[in-house]
């Protein structure tokens, strides 16, 4: 989606990092959230299929992020495709209660999820139970480690927590990233001013693969 790939700059941070970013569009512009018989799943395990053909790719680190209903559909693919995601990161988007009782994960996968408490369109209110579903499975510590982030611009109206599940299985881990007062919106282009969405997302990913956390 070119609004997608404007404001995450991820193109540039692929470019810097040495890693391959596709933007894919869903069916009629939208991801179907359900985990079984899922077109939309079908049609990244294809579009993996071609990328692996086309180019040298880790096959053990592909990876998934996405802003509103892309975050419910990475959600989906932790879910659903987790033999070939190795983590996913979710921005403004939600893993509700229709979803975790669809979703049987065959191995454990690290999470991370950065939402505004303030979110008009994806309520904060569904966040814990998400968290819940992935610290029970990946077996994390039940003590979380929460530091505040500088509140670097107090304009924006909003400040940063970390939240950090730690210690599961494969060493995996379930990050939260709550945005106290931050709306809708992809922070770092719009919003909490804090923190760098894209540079959060990629530094979360890149520590894990099929296997667990990278030694």
């Amino acid at each position: 989606m070119e609004f997608n790939f404007n404001y995450t700059n991820f193109d540039q941070l692929a470019e810097d990092e040495n890693f391959i970013v596709v933007h894919p569009n869903g069916i009629d512009n939208r991801w179907t959230v359900n985990a079984s018989n899922n077109p939309d799943i079908d049609f990244i395990e294809a579009l993996l299929n071609q990328l692996e053909n086309d180019y040298k790719i880790e096959s053990n680190r592909i990876y998934s992020t996405g802003m509103s209903n892309g975050g419910n559909f990475s959600f989906t693919l932790a879910c659903g495709l987790n033999n070939r995601i190795a983590a996913i990161a979710s921005v403004t988007g939600l893993m509700l209660q229709v979803a975790i009782g669809d979703c049987f994960p065959t191995r454990p996968l690290a999470i991370l999820h950065i939402h505004g408490t303030e979110d008009p369109i994806a309520n904060y209110a569904f966040v814990q139970g998400g968290l819940d579903f992935w610290t029970s499975h990946n077996n994390t510590d039940d003590l979380t480690i929460i530091s505040n982030i500088p509140d670097s611009n107090s304009g924006d109206g909003s400040t940063v927590e970390r939240i950090e599940y730690l210690n599961g299985d494969s060493d995996v881990e379930v990050q939260h990233l709550k945005i106290t007062g931050g709306g809708h919106e992809w922070p770092g282009y719009s919003g909490n001013m804090d923190i760098n969405a894209s540079e959060e997302v990629w530094s979360f990913l890149k520590k894990f693969d099929l296997n667990g956390k990278i030694e």
